[in-house]
């Protein structure tokens, strides 16, 4: 709609060239490159059919160009209508480029436009709609993605408001099954305890009667007694010989039934778990499904780093080794192997080349080659955690190697160019000025340039954190684990949405997001930390797959395996 509005525009200010007017232009004649109106359209066509050069031209309603050419038609003889601003019955054919205005022959000749940049108007025509063209495509893409995001936040948004609703109803189920259970059991306990009462009742009964019969027999035999002693004569009552007193019979087994009578046992303590235990609980974070393992021929799995699909780079601290293996089929297959070297940390750099982190002063690097090599010396600081960015940015996490007290490290992380130099520092917080590391042992660049390391002391006495700063070098927020458990991070990655996978010494891996809430902790491996060499490490590949590798401390055998988000 707005297109043929333009058109209409266009053909309302462009004057037909032959009479000079009307602007009502109707036809065209293409070898002549000429628009001209119904009027002229006769005459147009017997001047054509008298020259032998023009007879031969090709003469058609622009309609039949189709809006497009029709428009651009329309444009062009525009174009050739333009008057001077200054001179008024002038055409213009050139536009002043400083100016930013159409000029005629005339503003030429009085030099009003010395020296400034003059160009062709159809020129300066042809640039200005390529810009509008492609600030129209760039438009056009920006709304399908728009679009694409829409489609997608509304999908997400009726999975969300499913899972909603089924999470509800769940628990009302859940509620509806456990109130029918205790409705059962608590009949059951009331029958148990009813059928145990009157076995007891009657027990009791039964021993009240034969006691309350034997009392009464005893009684009589009392009366009778006292009621012959007065009479007898002293010599008779010499005579009388003793006559044993009937006793009761003991009953003891009416004591033991008292005892082992049922009494309520319905402690409060730890109740909250154990509704947990039995009813469940709200479960949050993302959802993964074990898929398959893979199985390095090394004794412990320090770290590794997916390079490629079906690519990784395994390191071994124990057997100081670094391999560069291929997947095939669920088999690795080593292709290159570098003997006697230590890395605890590594990240690839956008030419292929991988840096190494071994905990010395120097910062190695590594290529396809399998060569090695120096990239930087930091001197009386160790490398620890390291980070390449979109932008080919190099973190490295360093902390200090020649203090006496351990506990009173201090770190800091730099951010290296390419070439090496150092462009950035972060070591205190830049709104407080307090110190934020001691030792960052892991680092990764997340969403909006966000830096997250992994910061603890040199020996991991301590409880670690994960701090989260701003481009700028403010600390954002710091997450010291959930649940009050002993939190000792180890290593970290992201996934594509920028939510951060932590691994502690535990086997806990903790799901946090970028607002630093824990959302969720999974156990991923139960051997217990004393039987781990190394803690074990954790990627995201390209194509999301959470990748948990660690090392078995029983059989001294280390595995990867492999997660598929749900």
């Amino acid at each position: 709609m707005a297109l043929s509005r333009s058109v209409q525009k266009a053909q309302s200010t462009a004057a037909c060239p032959l009479c000079e007017q009307t602007t009502n232009l109707k036809w065209k004649c293409n070898e002549c490159d000429l628009l001209f109106c119904d009027n002229c359209h006769p005459m147009n066509l017997k001047l054509h059919s008298k020259s032998k050069l023009l007879k031969y031209h090709v003469i058609i309603d622009i309609k039949d160009l189709g809006q497009n050419e029709e428009t651009k038609c329309i444009q062009m003889a525009q174009l050739g209508n333009i008057f001077c601003a200054k001179h008024l019955k002038q055409k213009c054919s050139l536009f002043c480029n400083k100016c930013a205005v159409q000029i005629c022959n005339t503003c030429i000749i009085e030099n009003s436009h010395r020296d400034h940049a003059l160009n062709e108007i159809s020129d300066v025509y042809d640039k200005k709609m390529k810009i509008l063209n492609d600030m129209k495509n760039e438009t056009e893409d920006e709304i399908d993605k728009c679009n694409e995001e829409e489609k997608r936040i509304k999908s997400m948004f009726n999975d969300g408001q499913s899972n909603y609703k089924d999470t509800l109803k769940a628990i009302s189920q859940r509620e509806d099954a456990l109130v029918d259970i205790l409705k059962k059991h608590s009949k059951f306990l009331e029958e148990n305890i009813k059928t145990e009462w009157r076995t007891t009742e009657k027990a009791f009964i039964c021993r009240q009667t034969e006691v309350e019969e034997h009392r009464r027999k005893l009684e009589r035999k009392r009366d009778s007694i006292n009621q012959t002693l007065p009479l007898q004569q002293v010599l008779e009552i010499l005579k009388t010989t003793r006559t044993p007193c009937e006793k009761l019979e003991t009953r003891k087994y009416i004591y033991q039934m008292k005892l082992q009578q049922s009494k309520v046992n319905m402690c409060l303590k730890d109740v909250e778990t154990s509704l947990q235990n039995v009813f469940g609980a709200l479960d949050s974070g993302p959802k993964y499904e074990f898929q398959h393992v893979l199985k390095p021929d090394l004794k412990d799995l320090s770290k590794f780093l997916c390079y490629e699909k079906d690519r990784m780079i395994f390191s071994s601290v124990t057997e100081a080794l670094l391999q560069q293996v291929k997947i095939e089929n669920n088999d690795i297959v080593v292709e290159k192997q570098h003997n006697g070297i230590k890395v605890y940390d590594m990240a690839l750099m956008k030419n292929g080349k991988v840096l190494l982190s071994m905990k010395s002063s120097k910062l190695n690097i590594w290529d396809c080659e399998g060569k090695l090599g120096l990239f930087q010396s930091f001197n009386t600081f160790d490398t620890y955690g390291i980070c390449v960015g979109k932008e080919n940015e190099i973190l490295v996490g360093l902390s200090s190697s020649n203090v006496v007290n351990e506990l009173d490290t201090s770190g800091k992380v730099l951010v290296l160019n390419a070439e090496k130099q150092v462009v950035k520092t972060y070591e205190h917080d830049k709104k407080t000025k307090q110190k934020l590391f001691k030792c960052p042992l892991k680092i990764v660049i997340n969403y909006e340039k966000s830096i997250c390391v992994i910061d603890v002391d040199n020996n991991m006495r301590d409880d670690g954190r994960v701090l989260c700063l701003n481009p700028e070098g403010t600390l954002n927020w710091k997450y010291k684990g959930s649940n009050s458990r002993i939190f000792k991070p180890y290593d970290l990655a992201t996934n594509s949405e920028g939510l951060m996978f932590v691994l502690d010494t535990s086997g806990m891996i903790h799901c946090v997001n970028q607002e630093g809430i824990g959302t969720t902790y999974t156990v991923f491996y139960t051997e217990g930390t004393s039987h781990l060499p190394f803690c074990g490490t954790l990627a995201i590949d390209s194509e999301g797959l959470l990748l948990v590798g660690h090392t078995d401390g029983y059989n001294r055998n280390s595995k990867i395996t492999v997660y598929q988000l749900k």
